[in-house]
């Protein structure tokens, strides 16, 4: 007797880690480089937006290019940069960073690897075209308020993560 399983696609997939779609290509700049220089390297590889990283390569932030031209041509990229939202280990389960972008309304994470050094960039957009931020109905409206969310450790899926600030860092 031949029994008919449905088709629940591949069960392994929530497990699938972030590191193996961040946008490893987003270029790195430091804090202290001038805006107008960091423009020049956005053009060069033909890229809209940097991660901008720390001596040690500890993401800071992100700056656009757009963000960069429309500051004071004196500026640094430290200057315009804007906060992460979170900052994930690369062997974090695609699952659990779906629950945090949609538990922390954010449009973007550093990814990092050991040590905390920067290798890429997980956009909000990257986790919808994986799975569409399948939003259970039970879960919708049970998300921490933005605010509840950043002040502690959270914990999504029964995985604990430590939201790692990055407001407020000077270069």
């Amino acid at each position: 007797m031949n029994a008919v399983v449905p088709d629940r696609g591949n069960v392994w997939e929530p497990f699938r880690r972030i590191g193996a779609i961040a946008n490893r290509a987003v270029p790195q700049v430091s804090p202290w480089l001038a805006a107008k220089e960091a423009v020049a390297v956005l053009r060069a590889v033909g890229a809209d937006e940097a991660l901008v990283v720390d001596g040690d390569g500890t993401p800071r932030g992100s700056v656009t290019r757009a963000c960069l031209e429309a500051g004071r041509p004196d500026a640094y990229a430290g200057q315009r940069m804007a906060p992460i939202g979170a900052v994930l280990h690369e062997s974090v389960p695609l699952s659990v960073a779906a629950s945090l972008v949609r538990a922390l309304g954010v449009d973007r994470i550093a990814v990092v690897s050991d040590g905390r050094r920067a290798i890429g960039m997980l956009r909000a957009a990257d986790l919808a075209a994986w799975d569409g931020l399948r939003a259970r109905p039970e879960s919708r409206n049970s998300s921490p308020r933005r605010s509840d969310a950043r002040e502690a450790d959270a914990e999504v899926d029964g995985t604990s993560i430590a939201l790692s600030p990055t407001q407020g860092d000077e270069p």
